[in-house]
């Protein structure tokens, strides 16, 4: 995740500049929204308008508070002698640190996309993508929305243009200054 969200920052730069643009919106799935969240609080900048480099993140099945499927898997790869850092990232005890510290939006806009097909996820019954329960994929974002999909549906041209789309498109007399983020307070 780490290393993820420095790349991360070498291709919004890339993009920013092929494009000639200053600010950019970012649409994450799974691991990818925690590598863009780590970005945001660790490197993105802040311009002299005044606004963030990174205008809205839009996170698709990312597991906010780790994924109970996740934990099996560390175990099991543990167990096995083969950890994957990847997985131990997606682990419910290593998104309590990392929903720790960090902390910081610098006044980007999250929305959240959770699927839901009420299937046993890894031992418990919790409604889920068949990976991210509803509740982490959701986590604190007041701007979400389920829909009854698998995790990887969650990327279907469907959700794209009827959840992604119309956060991203925003014409020329909308609101190019979106408000702080839209966070539950816990």
């Amino acid at each position: 995740m780490y290393d993820n969200s420095t790349q991360l920052g070498n291709y919004i730069k890339y993009a920013q500049e092929e494009e000639n643009a200053w600010h950019v919106d970012i649409v994450a799935h799974n691991l990818g929204g925690l590598a863009a969240r780590h970005y945001i609080h660790t490197f993105m900048q802040t311009y002299p308008d005044g606004r963030p480099q990174v205008s809205h993140l839009l996170l698709l099945g990312t597991p906010n508070l780790g994924s109970q499927c996740f934990d099996i898997y560390n175990a099991t790869l543990n167990l096995a002698g083969t950890p994957v850092e990847a997985v131990r990232q997606m682990t419910q005890g290593h998104a309590i640190e990392f929903n720790r510290t960090v902390v910081n939006q610098k006044g980007v806009k999250f929305s959240a996309l959770a699927g839901s097909e009420d299937s046993i996820l890894c031992g418990s019954v919790l409604p889920n993508d068949d990976v991210v329960s509803v509740a982490s994929a959701i986590w604190r974002i007041k701007d979400n929305k389920t829909v009854n999909e698998s995790h990887t549906d969650l990327l279907s041209p469907k959700n794209l243009n009827e959840f992604v789309k119309p956060r991203l498109a925003i014409g020329p007399k909308g609101n190019h200054n979106p408000a702080a983020p839209d966070l539950i307070d816990m």
